[in-house]
């Protein structure tokens, strides 16, 4: 019996490379820090980063998703952290469903991009919830394989941070950074947004992972996301992959287009 061949389509690695660890940097909430001082200085490092964002709070609605289509139009990758910033689990199955099909509709009716993943807030989930967050995002920020999380916090050091990066390329790991905003005040400000952290910090903890360069590289975590189902699922080599048609109808359901794959990879 002849076995029928799935068609494949062959895409070239530009952007990130398939045999470097991935750290990722990640952003919550929506903070005009992230748009005035995080962004740019990732810009200088010719870097981007995440931004998990609410596009149902009035401070995005009012002020802030213009400067996000911005960040999106520049490379930056805006996921979604639902549609208003809600602990998850205090809410019924249909109201938690809706936070996650409608902050999708939202994000991409205010930037044009379609957010692929997806980050709860409060870290607060069930596994049903996490299963329903799988079935409309490509990933989320709790079930990236083999990938610990790193949260920044106002009291975090250098020294703290720089072990776990040390410890993570050690064990051949990958790693995402969560945080929420970035202070230029010695002393932090109510305004300065959720558990900030300085702006020397982060430009620090950069410098630490670019001294590793040969073996690691900074994405987003859309990219990290991708890469990892790459190297997962597909023939690859140091330069393309392949990914077959039924894999490409796959990834379609997430907005993950031939376009979309070739803007992040």
């Amino acid at each position: 019996m002849d076995v029928k061949k799935t068609p494949l389509q062959k895409y070239f690695f530009n952007k990130i490379n398939p045999n470097k660890l991935s750290f990722s940097f990640t952003w919550d909430d929506n903070f005009e820090a992230h748009i005035k001082w995080i962004a740019p200085v990732f810009e200088s490092y010719q870097k981007r980063c995440t931004f998990f964002v609410n596009p149902g709070e009035p401070d995005y609605q009012e002020l802030l998703w213009e400067k996000y289509a911005q960040l999106a139009k520049h490379g930056f990758d805006i996921g979604s952290h639902g549609y208003t910033h809600h602990h998850f689990s205090s809410l019924s199955d249909t109201t938690y469903a809706y936070q996650l099909t409608k902050s999708k509709k939202a994000i991409w009716e205010t930037t044009g991009v379609t957010p692929i993943v997806f980050a709860f807030p409060h870290h607060d989930f069930t596994t049903q919830m996490l299963n329903k967050a799988k079935e409309i995002y490509f990933e989320t920020r709790n079930t990236l394989h083999n990938t610990p999380r790193f949260s920044f916090k106002s009291d975090t050091t250098l020294s703290s941070v720089q072990k776990v990066i040390e410890y993570t390329i050690a064990n051949k790991n990958s790693l995402v950074f969560s945080g929420h905003s970035i202070s230029l005040n010695t002393e932090i400000q109510h305004y300065d947004g959720y558990q900030p952290i300085k702006l020397n910090l982060l430009e620090e903890t950069l410098g630490i992972i670019l001294e590793h360069e040969d073996i690691s590289e900074i994405c987003t975590f859309s990219q990290a996301a991708l890469k990892e189902y790459i190297c997962s699922n597909c023939n690859y080599t140091d330069t393309l992959f392949y990914i077959d048609s039924n894999q490409l109808t796959y990834l379609e359901q997430f907005g993950l287009t031939s376009k979309r794959i070739e803007e992040l990879i």
